[in-house]
Order: structure tokens, then sequence, then C-alpha cells
């Protein structure tokens, strides 16, 4: 969408000044401003509510950055459900300066802002403006607190800030890294990035401690934490607005990675090796099939060393057993019911959903999802068994929304990022110690969503020949099974005998399949409330995962 053409059609402001706005009604300048905001906000990629429909907009407080920006917060009410906050560095021009700023800036034109006497300026997200982001890397270099209405903002920088940031007198260039969506993100040079958290929640951000944590543990495979900026209301928690850490040079992320070996590697594909003989976990505990080893060898190299890295970084998190935020604990019984009676739970609730959607599916989609219904009783059997499965481990802090996105490719090494934790679950829900093995699941799901996007992908291209496409897709479902193979052998390898790896194979494997299909059925709600073109990927994984078949 071209946003300065949809800028034309948003509300306009009269003012008597910048920063005087009322509305054609008479109504006071902050109700007008909100009324105006409730159009623009709903179109920004990084606003995460848009099948819902606002109610209104509360703008909760207005704190000066410059003499032309000032940070809003704006409460997002909804016509059900619960309110959202979003933070929007909300900037003014007028003249040339607007000029410039319509035609070099997609994100410029939010609102129009005339005065009595004609065109006066524009309202524009000031985070994509070079200038801007120059003076916001100034707060950070300068930290002080600046007063809004009901609250104050304060930036606080760790012990890593000073190497993090170089030379002070570098003047370094600003990128605004385009591929967003819930986030923003501002690379200073190869010095620094700062993410924007865009949707504001109370509470210590996850990914504000973990990176402190990891920082602090000097953990190699992580970026240091440099600086942190809070919005703290007077009678509230914190609000993490946004972090700054030391930038890392990469190749993209482990997501483009893989998909470029395969696209590359599917050309010149061999022979299909045989799958291992029994699942993955105990394939794990064998050499490598030499077949497999020819056919993959290169990528299982990589996937290997991603496994040491990820072993690594729960060491790391589990290092410190004086900090109680971070201090391994027993996976109780009690803990053991309460997780898996939640994952039945949901598990319910995602059949329920899959219902819903049913008429929507269409081709093998639809034929897929008529299967998956009919498991519904398997996957309730599966948790009701783990409910009363004995399983000796510690739950951990984790990385909680871990896949190859979130991993970078720097240099022939792995760089592991965003520790948010998945974004439709609470604060208080991605602060909870867990197990593990749900960051292993997680990725193990990724290799399989890469395994089946490079197949599709291949076989589109390659549409003249049936039995090619078949090859196709034995070939990448036989690189998913041998990657997840190699992954796990490098992660208990790394792991040992730490205190959140279960000790035996078959508490290893019963936890494994748990947290398997807790994350299938969550991909299966992501994708039919927001891709529904990605629904086969989950669908096909709860097929392997309860109706047999398993290819893990």
């Amino acid at each position: 969408m071209d946003e300065r053409a949809t800028a034309r059609t948003l509300p306009v402001l009269a003012a008597d000044g910048p920063w005087n706005w009322h509305s054609a009604a008479g109504g006071a300048g902050k109700l007008a401003l909100a009324d105006a905001m409730a159009g623009a906000i709903g179109s920004r990629r990084w606003f995460g509510a848009k099948t819902r429909t606002i109610r209104s907009v509360e703008i909760v407080d207005a704190i000066d950055l410059t003499p032309t920006v000032r940070l809003l917060l704006a409460r997002i009410n909804f016509n059900q459900g619960p309110s959202e906050i979003y933070q929007v560095p909300l900037g003014f021009a007028e003249g040339d300066s607007a000029t410039h700023l319509l035609a070099t800036n997609a994100a410029a034109a939010w609102i129009r802002i005339e005065s009595g006497d004609g065109p006066l300026g524009i309202l524009y997200d000031a985070l994509g403006d070079e200038s801007f982001c120059r003076q916001l890397l100034e707060l950070f270099e300068s930290p002080r607190s600046l007063r809004g209405m009901a609250g104050e903002l304060i930036v606080d920088r760790t012990p890593a800030f000073d190497q993090a940031r170089g030379n002070p007198r570098e003047k370094l260039p600003v990128c605004l890294v385009q591929a967003e969506q819930s986030n923003t993100s501002v690379i200073f040079g190869d010095r620094l990035i700062l993410k924007v958290f865009r949707r504001v929640e109370t509470g210590l951000n996850p990914d504000f401690e973990i990176s402190e944590h990891l920082t602090r543990q000097r953990f190699a495979n992580a970026p240091p934490l440099a600086a942190t900026m809070e919005y703290r209301p007077a009678h509230d928690e914190p609000w993490a607005l946004a972090m700054l850490q030391a930038f890392v040079p990469n190749q993209g992320d482990a997501w483009k990675f893989t998909l470029d070996w395969l696209s590359e590697s599917i050309r010149a594909a061999g022979a299909v090796p045989a799958l291992p003989e029994t699942g993955v976990c105990r394939a794990a505990q064998q050499p490598i099939l030499p077949a497999a080893r020819e056919a993959y060898g290169e990528f299982l190299s990589s996937v290997e060393l991603l496994g040491r890295r990820t072993a690594e970084m729960h060491l790391a998190l589990a290092a410190d057993p004086a900090d109680p935020a971070f201090a391994p604990e027993p996976f109780s019984e009690a803990d053991r019911g309460g997780y898996f009676r939640r994952c039945a739970d949901e598990a319910r609730a995602t059949f329920e959903l899959l219902a819903a959607h049913a008429a929507r599916l269409t081709g093998q989609t639809a034929e897929q999802a008529q299967r998956v219904a009919t498991l519904e009783r398997a996957a309730l059997d599966r948790y009701a068994r783990l409910v009363d499965t004995r399983i000796d481990v510690c739950r951990i802090r984790c990385h909680g929304d871990y896949h190859l996105g979130q991993v970078l490719s720097a240099d022939g090494d792995f760089v592991i990022i965003d520790f948010e934790g998945e974004p439709a679950r609470s604060i208080e829900e991605r602060r909870r110690k867990q197990l593990a093995m749900r960051d292993v699941a997680g990725m193990i799901r990724s290799l399989h969503y890469a395994s089946c996007t490079a197949a599709v992908a291949a076989v589109a291209a390659q549409a003249d020949s049936a039995d090619n496409g078949t090859r196709i897709r034995d070939w990448t479902g036989a690189w998913y099974a041998w990657s997840s193979v190699a992954f796990l052998a490098a992660y208990r390898q790394t792991a040992a005998d730490a205190v959140f790896l279960p000790a035996s194979i078959d508490e290893f494997e019963r936890l494994l399949d748990g947290c398997l299909l807790e994350k299938a059925l969550y991909e299966l709600r992501y994708e039919l409330n927001n891709r529904p073109d990605w629904v086969y990927l989950p669908l096909e994984a709860l097929v392997e995962l309860l109706g047999g078949g398993d290819r893990r």
C-alpha cells in the first residue's frame, strides 16, 4: 500500500499552531488528535489488531522528544475485547520540510493539518525520518528523564553501551529496517540497532530481561544489550518502549539461509536417503546415515552448529541459581498437571476454531482439515497421559518463540535474537519458566515449515513433471527428518546432564512429542487467523503427530 496516497484520505485537523490542534466541531486538541489517529493507526504494518474494530483512541500521554516530535502513547479501545496501547513518535512538519518528507518517506504523512489560511503542515511517524532517529540516539548517548502529562520517559544504559557505541564523536549513518511487523528497528552504522516496541505492555519486557541476563553471562551468540527506554507512569509498573543493542553484521536470518540452501540443493539433488528407522529422538543417539550425510552434509553441519548454540543459550539462561528470575525450578507434579491441562484446553479451542473455519478451506487443505478434525480425541488423550507421567526435569527461562527467523546467519555462525516470546501471550506468561523442550520443538517445527515451503516452490517451478514433484517432496521430507536428527543430537550432546534436559531417552521423547503437538496446535490457530494459505503446514504436522506416518 502507498501510505503517501493513503494519507490524502485521512482526517484533517485545524490548528492555531503546530501543536494546538482542534476539530471542526470545536473539540479539544487532545480529543481531535485521538479521533484523527483512529483512522491512521489501523493501517500501519505494526498494528497487530487489524481484524478488530476500533471504537475509540485515547491519548494516554504526550512527551516532547524534540521541538517538533512528541511521543504519543495511545490506548486503542475496540468494540470487543481488551484495549491495547501503542506508541507513536509523532512529528510535525511544514513547508519544504513537509514536501521533502512526503516525497522521500513512505510512512511520513499520517494526518494533514490546516489553519484558517490553508495548509499548515503534516503529522508523520518520526521513526521514518533519519534526522529524528539521530536525535533519538543522542538521547541514549546523554540519558535524561523527560516528563509527560502522567509519567516520565527514562533511558538506562548498561555497561556494554560504550563498547557497542564506539567513538561517541563518530556520526553513524541511519538505516530504517523495512521488513517490519510488530516492532520497528533502526540500524546505526555497523554499531547499534534500536528496536522500538510499537505495542506497549505493562511489566518487565522479557526481551529486556533476557538480553540483559545473557549479556551479563557473556553469552557470545546474542547481541549485547546497550540501553533501554521505559515509560514510568505515576501509579503503575514501567512500560517497555525500546531497547538498544550492539548490531551484529549478518547475512540475513536462518530462515533465508535455509531456504536459499534448499533452493540451490534441490536442483542438484540425487537419490533420496532412507528415513530414520526410529523416531528422531532415538535416531539422534546413533551416527547419521552415510547416505543422508552425503545428500545433506553441508546443511547438517550448519544445523548441528545451531543445535549447539541452542543448548549453550539454555545453559546460559540456567547459569545463575542465585537470581530468582532465572534460577532453574523443578517441573513438579503440580506444574506438570497445570501445563498439560492448559495444553489440552488450547487443543479444544484449536479444534473449535478449525471447525469454524472449515467452510473457507478448499482443495487438499480442506481434505486435510477434515482428517485433522477427527484427531481431537487423540490430542486430548496424549495430554492426559502426559499429566500422569513423571518427568524428572527443571523449568528455566527460555527464548519462548524460537524458530529460524529468530536466528541470524553471521559469518559461518549463528546469533540468536528477539527474546520477547510468543506475541499472542501476556507478559506474565512469557516471563514464566518453561520447559526448554518448547524451544527445541519450535526449531524442529520451523525446519518442517522450511521443508514444505521449499518443496512447494520447487514443484511449482517444475510443474511439468509429476514424478519429479514426488521426488522433490520425498527429498525435502528426508531433509527435514535428518536435519531434525542432527539438531537434536548436537543439542543433547552439548546440554549433556543439564537440569533442563530429561535424563532418559523415554522422558525426552515423550516431552518432545507433547511440545511438538502444542506448537503445531498454536501454529494452526495462528495460520487460521492470519495466513490461510499456510494452514496446510500445521495440518500436515498434526496428521504426522497424531495420525501415524511420523517423519520427525
